[in-house]
């Protein structure tokens, strides 16, 4: 009688991310005969004293959950280029091609004024700021930075303590400047945000101000109150070319020189930007 096929048994150690790594992650499990544990997208509470062959993460600045992988003794990918310090085999998004996909639609509305709005103060963030100033500044504009709505010094405090601060922060800034706008947001969540103080503040999207978000999140994207168009950011893809580096390692497979960079797939237009910046009112 044969022996009995066992299957791999992959952790998802993936918290606080889009859906679209579960995805991802659960179409190469399907395609090979994969047994995935997927508590932590659940509970989010790290797993001690489990026992496996793989796993896929998303430490993002969770340093506990970090130690956790590293010190697993089994094989893991980084699904993302937050954390480059972890020394793992990483499979991560382009951020520089995110940012220049952001500034080409905005431009290509015919605006003349831009906005970056990061999360966090990381260097994600500033590879995706300097791919759209970079972008802004050679069609011959230049862009104002908000305040990232959270810190790595202290995430708790500078989103539950300032959020009122922060609000009114963005609110005078964006009245501060010239219309028509275009605001180029780190994530749909950033862009949400945005579109919420704009409405406050009796700001009209999106004659007055586009606003433009990346990962296409349907959840957020399709919910707020002026739908949002966003960068269709591969995370989908990423998730799956990690599956696919962690089942080389598993083999034995030595981990590649240079991580693979997954590029986004395009802009999906919403109401946000979908009217020409031109139409809305200049202020001097």
């Amino acid at each position: 009688m044969r022996a009995r096929h066992r299957k791999r048994t992959i952790l998802l150690a993936l918290t606080s991310t889009h859906h679209g790594f579960y995805r991802g992650a659960a179409r190469y499990a399907a395609e090979h005969d994969w047994h995935v544990v997927a508590d932590m997208v659940y509970d989010a509470t790290i797993p001690l004293g489990w026992k496996g062959d793989g796993i896929l993460s998303f430490v993002g600045h969770w340093d506990e959950l970090a130690k956790y992988v590293l010190s697993a003794g089994i094989p893991a990918v980084e699904i993302s280029s937050v954390r480059k310090d972890l020394g793992i085999p990483c499979v991560i998004e382009d951020n520089e091609a995110i940012g220049r996909l952001g500034a080409e639609h905005l431009l290509e509305r015919n605006l003349r004024n831009f906005v970056w709005a990061p999360f966090w103060d990381d260097p994600v963030n500033e590879e995706r700021f300097q791919g759209f100033a970079t972008s802004v500044r050679t069609a011959g504009y230049d862009c104002v930075r908000l305040l990232p709505v959270n810190t790595r010094r202290s995430a708790r405090l500078s989103r539950h303590m300032n959020w009122t601060l922060r609000r009114r922060w963005v609110i005078h800034t964006i009245r501060s400047l010239r219309y028509p706008l275009g605001i180029f947001c780190y994530n749909d969540c950033v862009a949400a945000d945005i579109v919420d103080a704009c409405i406050e503040a009796g700001i009209r999207i999106p004659d007055q101000v586009a606003v433009l978000g990346v990962d296409n999140d349907p959840v957020i994207c399709d919910c707020v109150q002026v739908p949002l168009s966003s960068v269709r950011h591969d995370l989908e893809g990423m998730a799956y070319e990690a599956a696919a580096l962690l089942d080389r390692l598993m083999n034995g497979e030595p981990p590649p020189d240079i991580p693979k960079r997954i590029a986004p797939k395009g802009v999906v237009t919403r109401k946000s930007t979908e009217t020409p910046g031109r139409r809305g009112p200049r202020r001097c």
